[in-house]
């Protein structure tokens, strides 16, 4: 949480891959802090196809109070694609978007003292870069999250679990629609103190995501994935603070790793 009259930026990066084979169409959320995921719907080929995607995150929170935040935050994308046909071609795409900007808040309800500390957080994407099949469009409203984030520390460890309901709203672009399903997630993780200044964290995410409708054709199922973490953080100063982030995400033909590089400033 962010002090009363205090503000801090979040910036950061992050780095995904996803291997793929056989034809086959697949929403892809990547994360990029504080729960917040940008989903890249994509078709990933004919036959084996390899898709590196880069998230560029900035985030702004200003403290009210001590027990309550605003903040607002934008991200864009990259994404290259490769795909290698059984003829022997191949063929290579990338682009650079814009994709999102939104407005939240959290509230801490209880404070950590026998029990432990409870925080809400709701947010809403104000503007979504949307990509449909004959390209992209600008959204408005159509993304909602709610989060209830529980910690308690023992000393020098400390255990979280983050509970994160996404709202997706249908989308339309003429008689075009994209409609993601509505997505919760589950996440415990553990840190551990090693000195004063660095920290190390295990985690995994359970989520549940419903299916996903392109001009009401259904292009995936309801399903549930488990993604695993770890991470490091790094105090520099007394302002700057670098956190970084390895996950793990086992698909049903293939896999998606991703990399999180962020950067805390409080002034």
């Amino acid at each position: 949480m962010t002090y009363k009259n205090q503000w801090q930026v979040d910036f950061g990066v992050s780095y995904s891959t996803v291997e793929k084979s056989s034809g086959d169409s697949q929403l892809v959320l990547i994360p990029v802090g504080d729960s917040q995921t940008v989903p890249v719907y994509s078709y990933l080929g004919e036959q084996k196809t390899n898709q590196d995607f880069i998230v560029y995150l900035l985030n702004i929170r200003y403290g009210l109070s001590d027990k309550l935040e605003i903040f607002c935050y934008t991200n864009s994308f990259s994404s290259f694609t490769r795909t290698y046909y059984s003829d022997g071609n191949t063929k290579n795409k990338e682009e650079h978007r814009f994709y999102s900007a939104g407005l939240g808040f959290s509230y801490q309800l209880l404070e950590e003292k026998k029990h432990p500390a409870l925080i809400v957080s709701a947010s809403s994407q104000v503007v979504s870069n949307t990509k449909f099949p004959d390209g992209y469009k600008m959204t408005y409203m159509k993304h909602h999250r709610v989060s209830i984030t529980s910690y308690y520390t023992v000393d020098p460890l400390v255990f979280l679990i983050q509970t994160v309901y996404t709202l997706n709203l249908k989308e339309k672009k003429g008689n075009q629609t994209v409609d993601y399903g509505d997505r919760i997630s589950f996440s415990p993780h553990m840190y551990f103190a090693v000195n004063p200044y660095t920290t190390l964290s295990w985690g995994v995410e359970w989520y549940l995501q419903g299916e996903n409708r392109i001009n009401g054709q259904k292009t995936s199922y309801t399903t549930t994935k488990v993604s695993y973490i770890f991470g490091a953080s790094y105090e520099i100063t007394n302002n700057w603070i670098a956190n970084f982030d390895y996950i793990y995400r086992p698909l049903i033909a293939g896999s998606q790793s991703f990399i999180r590089l962020m950067f805390n400033y409080k002034f």
